[in-house]
C-alpha cells in the first residue's frame, strides 16, 4: 500500500488534477482580488490621503476644498446638497453619495448656482462649479480605479501559479495572443466589437441559468457587461502582457544558465577524453583516491536536463550506479578507466555531442 502511495501520479491524472484545480484557484483568486481592492485603499490612507484630493482635482488642491472646506468657510454647501437628495438618504461612502448627487447632475448644478455664497467661494479659489462637478466625477471612478488595479495584481497572481506551477506556458501564450487580439480590435472599433457581443452574452447566461435549473436567475445587464469588458478584460490584458516580460526574463535566465551549464560540459567532455589517454598511460592496479581531472557533476547535470536526449539519460544511469557502487571504494585505474570509458562512449552516441564537439 505505501509503494502505491509513493509512485508519482501518471501524466494523465496530473491533467486531471490539474483541469479540476484550476476552478477551485480563480475562485480563491476572485477573493484575493477583493481583498487586494481593500488594502490598496487601505494602503494609500496609510501613505497619504491627500492623494485622493490631488487626484480629483488635477493636482490644484491637496484637501477637499470643494466640500469640508467650503462648509467650514460658512459657504453652506451641504445645506445645498440637501435639497437635491434628503439627509436620511445620504449614504456612508462618499463615492456612493457623489454618485447619487450626479444622477442628476443638471439640477446638481442648478442648486450649486443658486447658493451664491458657494460660488463666491469658488471664484476665491479660482474654480467653478464645473470644477467641483468633475471632482465628483473622478471621486466616484476611485472604485473602478482601485477595483481594476486590484483585478490586475489579482489576474497576475492567477497567471503567474499557471505559468510556475502548472507549466502552461504555451496555452498562457495563446490566451494572451487571442486576448490581446480582441482587445486591440475593439479599442481601433471604438468599443463597438465587443459591445456587439452583449446581447448574445446575456442569451448564454440565460441559457446556463436553464440548464442549472433556474429559470428566473440573475440576469446580466448592461452594466455588467460593461463591467466586464471595460475593466476585467483590460486588467487581464495587461496581467497577460505583464506575464509575457516575466517570461522573457525566465527564459533569458534559463537560456545563460544553460548556455554556462553546456561550456561546463564541453569543457568536462574535453577533460574527460585528456583523462583517459592519461590512465592509459598509467599501471592498471595503481589506486584512485580522489578524481580531479574531470567534472563528473558537470557532466552528470547537463545530461539530467536533457532528458530528450536518451543516451544522455543512460549517462545519468550510469553515473548514479556509479556513485552507489564507489560510495565507500577506492577504485583501480584499470577500473576507474573502464567506467569512464563506457561513460565516454555513451556520451558520443548523444546527438549534443556530434553537433558541437565530434565533427
Amino acid at each position: 500500500m505505501l509503494a502505491v502511495l509513493k509512485q508519482k501520479p501518471d501524466k494523465m491524472t496530473l491533467r486531471a488534477l490539474k483541469a479540476v484545480s484550476v476552478p477551485i484557484l480563480f475562485l480563491i483568486t476572485l477573493f484575493l482580488i477583493v481583498v487586494i481592492y481593500i488594502g490598496l485603499y487601505k494602503i494609500v490612507n496609510v501613505m497619504d490621503t491627500k492623494a485622493y484630493f490631488r487626484y480629483a482635482s488635477d493636482g490644484k488642491f491637496t484637501q477637499d476644498i470643494y466640500f469640508e472646506e467650503a462648509e467650514e468657510k460658512g459657504a453652506e454647501i451641504y445645506s445645498t446638497l440637501g435639497n437635491v437628495i434628503p439627509d436620511a438618504v445620504i449614504p456612508p461612502r462618499i463615492q456612493e453619495h457623489f454618485k447619487i448627487l450626479l444622477q442628476n447632475e443638471k439640477f446638481l448644478k442648478e442648486e450649486m448656482n443658486k447658493n451664491n455664497g458657494y460660488v463666491e467661494y469658488l471664484a476665491s479659489n479660482n474654480a467653478t462649479v464645473n470644477d467641483v462637478i468633475s471632482y465628483m466625477k473622478k471621486i466616484v471612478k476611485l472604485d473602478d480605479i482601485f477595483l481594476y488595479a486590484g483585478i490586475y495584481v489579482g489576474m497576475l497572481i492567477f497567471i503567474l501559479t499557471l505559468y510556475f506551477l502548472y507549466k502552461w506556458r504555451i496555452g498562457l501564450f495563446i490566451f494572451s495572443g487571442i486576448l490581446y487580439f480582441i482587445l486591440v480590435v475593439d479599442s481601433f472599433m471604438a468599443g463597438i466589437f465587443l459591445d456587439s457581443f452583449f446581447l448574445s452574452f446575456q442569451s448564454l447566461n440565460n441559457f446556463l441559468n436553464h440548464l442549472e435549473g433556474n429559470g428566473n436567475g440573475y440576469l446580466v445587464s448592461y452594466d455588467d457587461y460593461l463591467m466586464l469588458s471595460k475593466n476585467v478584460l483590460p486588467a487581464t490584458r495587461e496581467a497577460a502582457l505583464t506575464f509575457i516580460i516575466v517570461d522573457t526574463v525566465v527564459q533569458s535566465m534559463k537560456d545563460s544558465k544553460k548556455r554556462k551549464r553546456s561550456s561546463k560540459f564541453l569543457a568536462s567532455y574535453c577533460e574527460l577524453e585528456f583523462t583517459l589517454n592519461f590512465l592509459k598511460q598509467m599501471k592498471g592496479n595503481l589506486v584512485i583516491t580522489n578524481l580531479k581531472t574531470v567534472d563528473l557533476e558537470a557532466i552528470y547535470y547537463f545530461c539530467k536536463e536533457n532528458k530528450e536526449d536518451r543516451h544522455l539519460i543512460e549517462v545519468v544511469t550510469n553515473l548514479d550506479e556509479w556513485k552507489k557502487v564507489t560510495r565507500n571504494q577506492k577504485m583501480t585505474v584499470t577500473e576507474l578507466h573502464d567506467r569512464l570509458l563506457s561513460v565516454r562512449n555513451v556520451l558520443k552516441e548523444s546527438k549534443f555531442i556530434r553537433e558541437n564537439i565530434i565533427r
